[in-house]
């Protein structure tokens, strides 16, 4: 049996159809991959910014004279609140506020080990297991 040019066009017609739609499903569902785990990072990241003003407030009582690094902690927090409201675009932006927020909040950590009576405390120590 001969198949007609106009029923072989429309089988690859077809086909061409069916793998376009496979790519395009394809790239959607590696987009909402994508998607769902920069949420899952943003929850995370949320989380801990919500600990920041406690641990803060806990060190601050008892290191008056670390009030710069304090204060860098706290900016460090607002701008990675800020580039975190950007979405998809500010991404970078966002990864660098993270980072720059991280290592601000591990010198803060570090210099509370440096006060027995702060790194006893109960409350802080709770704050840092959460932070980390």
């Amino acid at each position: 049996m001969v198949l007609s040019p106009d029923l072989l066009w429309g089988a690859v017609g077809l086909a061409l159809l069916v793998a376009l739609y496979l790519w395009y499903a394809t790239i959607v569902r590696r987009a909402n991959k994508v998607r769902e785990a920069l949420a899952s990072i943003d929850a995370h990241l949320r989380q801990r910014h919500d600990l920041i003003p406690n641990l803060v407030k806990l060190a601050g009582r008892f290191m008056e004279h670390e009030r710069g690094l304090i204060e860098e902690v706290t900016r460090l927090r607002a701008r990675a609140d800020t580039a975190s409201a950007g979405g998809l675009a500010m991404a970078g932006e966002r990864f660098a506020a993270e980072n720059a927020l991280a290592q601000a909040t591990g010198r803060l950590l570090v210099t509370a080990e440096n006060y027995p009576t702060l790194k006893s405390d109960a409350t802080v120590i709770e704050a840092q297991r959460g932070w980390a």
